[in-house]
């Protein structure tokens, strides 16, 4: 794995930490939102990992087509267009169903 990838995955793992960590204390998404720092952290941390998604070398996608990094992308994106609009229902779904999930996978790749 190149250092760029290895950068980027790590750059996502931590983003993903933040915003595991910035939601943590919150059983609603309609709670989550009243609180501005929390919820304007959580959007740049979404920002970091559409960011990264899209700077992985197209052969680390390749190698890890486990992985629909393309999907990874559009959600990302469109969980970041959630915080300009309304439906935080789809962000809380994607914050507390499918971060879990794909932080799992990520952890198991082989970062060396």
């Amino acid at each position: 794995m190149n250092e760029n990838d290895k950068h980027c995955i790590k750059s996502i793992l931590g983003a993903i930490d933040k915003i595991q960590k910035f939601t943590e204390n919150f059983k609603t998404a309609e709670e989550f939102c009243e609180h501005e720092l929390n919820y304007d952290a959580v959007a740049l941390n979404f920002v970091v990992v559409s960011e990264m998604v899209a700077k992985l070398s197209d052969e680390f996608k390749q190698k890890f087509n486990n992985i629909s990094w393309e999907n990874v992308k559009i959600v990302e994106d469109k969980v970041t267009n959630t915080f300009i609009g309304t439906n935080v229902d789809y962000l809380w779904i994607v914050v507390k169903k499918h971060i879990p999930i794909f932080k799992a996978v990520l952890e198991k790749l082989p970062l060396e």
